[in-house]
């Protein structure tokens, strides 16, 4: 994990052509801890997650790997026009981040901070949207239930939990990757509040199985005839969001709430 071996990035192999330009690291406290590496690519093309598919499953999978491994990909412009617009995730990995590995040593832009007024703007919009588009999938998967459309009923609540992570990342970093992942979003979302961590049980053996085949409905529940979820899991999966999207409104409007006290006082300044 010291450098940006070429198995884990077959088309990055020239260094000349396409450097991996750098790899950042941080670490969090999870149930297991984890880290989440963001590598950054010359090119944004080379960023695109099916580049990238070989080393996320080598990284989850790969035995020899102890902790679990997060990897996310974007190009080094990408960063830069991110850090310029204020966005709080980045800022964070550029402040507390450890370089592993290097090629160009290009320093990235300084991040801008946003003035209260525009972060709460922002936030706000990105509350508004995602959350309601939550809220909205999992009424149709409540119906999707009620008629017994079960393999339906799982792709929409995947949908919900998808939107809802989104929902605070957006919320409270101005950031979210695109992923659906929800183990992966899931991650990131703790990783800003613990308290989401009640929403998933993980006590009971078949409380994760049931949150695993949650996950795997984005493409299983549409295409494959070997898809199947039980009543029972449905019924849980449908607790446990409604249970998500209530943390989530909680923790978003606790955040707006403090965006607004902070935008009060500037125009008061002025």
């Amino acid at each position: 994990m010291g450098s940006c071996p070429e198995p884990l990035c077959p088309e990055a192999d020239s260094a000349t052509a396409f450097p991996c330009v750098p790899a950042l690291i941080r670490s969090r406290e999870r149930y297991a801890s984890d880290f989440d590496i963001l590598v950054l690519v010359s090119d944004r093309k080379l960023a695109e997650p099916h580049y990238w598919d070989r080393a996320t499953d080598r990284l989850r999978w790969d035995k020899a790997i102890a902790t679990p491994v997060g990897l996310i990909a974007h190009g080094a412009r990408e960063v830069n026009n991110y850090l310029a617009e204020g966005q709080f995730f980045f800022a964070d990995i550029l402040r507390e981040g450890i370089v592993l590995y290097e090629l160009d040593e290009r320093p990235l832009a300084q991040p801008k901070a946003l003035g209260p007024g525009d972060a709460l703007k922002a936030a706000r919009e990105h509350f508004d949207r995602q959350h309601s588009s939550a809220q909205r999938f999992l009424e149709l998967s409540r119906m999707a239930i009620s008629r017994n459309w079960d393999n339906h009923a799982a792709f929409l609540l995947h949908q919900a939990v998808e939107a809802a992570y989104p929902a605070l990342l957006l919320t409270l970093t101005n950031h979210s990757p695109p992923s659906h992942n929800l183990t992966f979003l899931r991650g990131l979302a703790e990783d800003r509040d613990r308290r989401l961590v009640e929403a998933w049980p993980r006590e009971q053996h078949r409380h994760t199985v049931w949150f695993k085949v949650l996950n795997k409905a984005y493409v299983k529940a549409r295409y494959s005839r070997h898809f199947e979820v039980s009543k029972e899991a449905l019924y849980w999966l449908m607790e446990r969001a409604n249970v998500l999207l209530r943390l989530v409104e909680c923790i978003c409007r606790e955040h707006l709430a403090i965006l607004e006290g902070e935008a009060v006082k500037q125009r008061g300044k002025k």
